[in-house]
């Protein structure tokens, strides 16, 4: 008599196994922020923390909707150092925030703008004498991304079989959640996941990227905070809907 088929098993550390159909966490393309190797001081065409922005000239300087203040430039990133993580081809994606009213949301389009601008190497940009003096802006950092394979974290899992607190946390490791600035790939959410619909249309939006608080690339945000940021996919007239959220440690 034939003996009954067993179940593919996976081993985890520490010599226990589960069924296959159990560790089945999705996973994607991310890219993660570093410092750059070779800094381009002052190069406002490159992807980059801090310092003069990728800003046409011509355009209003961006403030805040809550006090009036102008916003802080925090980071911009070109599409083609990421490809296929920003849906528009050839923009660079440029990020400002209100440390004054420090929204966790920006449902009312307070304390928080970003722009998805067609990149141009030879657009005539805002001159320096143009921009505001900011004390909060973070020192310039120019960024090179290493691409990775990320995961969700434990609170987006599937359904995973009734695992065990353990089994978890191996399955956690072995399928890490990328806490770091990225784009692309899945949000470190602090607390619950809170991944905002479209203000305009009320689609559920994708998630661009985040930026964390790491001494590292010159990011504080109060009480160690993450910003996450998504667009929307849907057609729209004008620009792409984008939407932020904040949470903090």
């Amino acid at each position: 008599m034939d003996k009954p088929e067993r179940p593919k098993l996976k081993r985890l550390a520490g010599g226990r196994a589960l069924p296959e159909q159990a560790v089945d966490i999705p996973s994607a393309p991310c890219f993660v922020a570093r410092a750059a190797t070779q800094s381009r001081a002052g190069d406002r065409r490159q992807s980059k923390i801090g310092g003069l922005p990728y800003f046409p000239d011509g355009e209003a300087w961006p403030a805040c909707k809550g006090c009036g203040a102008p916003l802080t430039f925090l980071a911009q990133f070109k599409s083609a150092d990421a490809p296929g993580m920003i849906a528009a081809p050839a923009r660079m994606l440029v990020m400002f925030y209100c440390f004054a009213c420090a929204p966790f949301w920006d449902v009312e389009g307070r304390g928080f703008w970003a722009m998805l601008t067609p990149f141009e190497p030879f657009a005539p940009l805002l001159p320096e004498k143009k921009m505001p003096i900011d004390p909060h802006t973070p020192p310039e950092l120019a960024l090179r991304f290493a691409k990775t394979k990320d995961h969700p974290a434990p609170t987006e899992w599937p359904a995973s079989g009734g695992l065990s607190d353990w089994e978890r946390n191996e399955l956690a490791a072995r399928r890490p959640n990328v806490a770091k600035t990225k784009l692309g790939g899945f949000p470190s959410w602090c607390q619950s996941p809170d991944a905002p619909r479209c203000r305009e249309c009320g689609q559920a939006m994708r998630f661009i990227g985040q930026l964390v608080s790491d001494i590292g690339l010159g990011l504080h945000f109060p009480d160690g905070g993450r910003l996450y940021l998504f667009e929307c996919l849907a057609p729209h007239d004008g620009e792409v809907p984008l939407s932020i959220v904040m949470q903090t440690e």
